[in-house]
């Protein structure tokens, strides 16, 4: 049975390709590819409607299962690829392009 988790992040819309240009840059296959159970990943994006200046960039990643996926977070490969949250609060504030995110997670129906 596949497993597929998406992000969803409201974003404000002058970063909206830095930030899908982070997923695309971060997320590719030859950096996934010795991850056990990684099957793809994609990236959406749609301005919000009723909300000026505010956009969605949906990360949706496909797994061979649910376990792989909560390997792959307590891993050092997600590690050093969300290292940027870290060092983006430490030192001086700074405004987040950030509004908030929600994370699903789906089981395919076979």
């Amino acid at each position: 049975m596949m497993y597929i988790v998406t992000n969803t992040i409201k974003v404000k819309t002058p970063f909206l390709e830095r930030m899908t240009q982070q997923f695309l840059s971060s997320h590719t296959q030859s950096k996934m590819t010795d991850v056990p159970g990684f099957l793809g990943f994609e990236v959406f994006y749609r301005d919000v409607p009723d909300e000026a200046d505010v956009s969605e960039v949906v990360a949706l990643s496909r797994w061979e299962s649910e376990s792989d996926q909560l390997a792959w977070t307590q891993s050092d490969s997600f590690q050093s690829l969300h290292q940027h949250r870290k060092q983006a609060h430490e030192g001086k504030p700074k405004e987040s392009p950030v509004l908030g995110n929600t994370v699903s997670r789906y089981y395919s129906a076979e």
